[in-house]
Parts: structure tokens; sequence; C-alpha cells
């Protein structure tokens, strides 16, 4: 197993009874990047537990890295499908892989389709396929 699965595989065992979800791991000769999110959003003091647990679960295999963990930021694009969930009712910017943007509220999420309502005059709802989709992210 690659590191970068054993990795996400730990950081399963050590989130499973929390709300915490993986939303990237980055890694390079160097150092391992860990994007980690949940639905209230995630605190530095958990991101520190994590990375002992973590460190403690994974030791010899990940001294050699400078390891960092953290949330992915309110402007960062959305990488999984938690993400889409966390964020209901929130204004976002979709752009589908052929180029389409939409702007709206996001309604309502599920393992296929995301449901938008949008900020034209009529507020029609749009509804995309997750496959489809190229880039979302959170607009203020």
């Amino acid at each position: 197993m690659i590191l970068k699965e054993k990795i996400r595989v730990e950081l399963e065992k050590i989130t499973n009874e929390s709300d915490v979800f993986v939303v990237d791991i980055k890694t390079n000769p160097n150092s391992i990047v860990i994007f980690l999110d949940s639905k209230i959003g995630i605190k530095l003091i958990e991101c520190s537990g994590i990375h002992k647990k973590l460190y403690n679960a994974l030791g010899e295999e990940i001294e050699k890295f400078d390891m960092q963990i953290s949330s992915p930021g309110l402007t960062a694009p959305f990488k999984v499908l938690e993400q889409y969930k966390k964020n209901i009712e929130k204004d976002v910017q979709i752009i589908e892989k052929n180029g389409i943007q939409y702007i709206g509220k996001l309604l309502l999420v599920n393992d296929l389709t995301v449901t938008l309502q949008l900020r034209d005059k009529e507020k029609t709802i749009q509804e995309l396929e997750l496959s489809s989709i190229a880039k979302t992210k959170l607009i203020f």
C-alpha cells in the first residue's frame, strides 16, 4: 500500500467517531499536506490532535516528512461529496466540464446530483450531475 493510501486508512480510523472527513492528501518527497473538514468546520486543536494520533499510528513511515494538517479554507474548490453536503443553503459557483457556469444556492445533494436555485429573476431550479462538474466553490 502506498503512503497516501496508508494515511487515508489511518485518518478514517482516527476520525470514524466524529464528523471530520478527509478532503485531500498531497504528498511529495519532503512533505505531507492533509486537508480535513467537518460539518461545522475544523478547529486548530482538532487538527493538532489528529496530527499526533496519525504520527503515533504511522511513526517511522512519516517521520522523515514535514506533515501539515489544516482545513482546505473557504475559497478552495470542493473536492469531496461531504463538502457539498456541508454547504447546503449556501451560495456556490459551479463550472461544468463543458464550461457552462452556474451561480446559485445549493439546495440538495445526493451521490449523483446537486440541485441549485439559480440567481436569475425566475429563481430557476437547476439539477446537475456531479460527474459533469469541473469546479465548485463558495461565493460570498
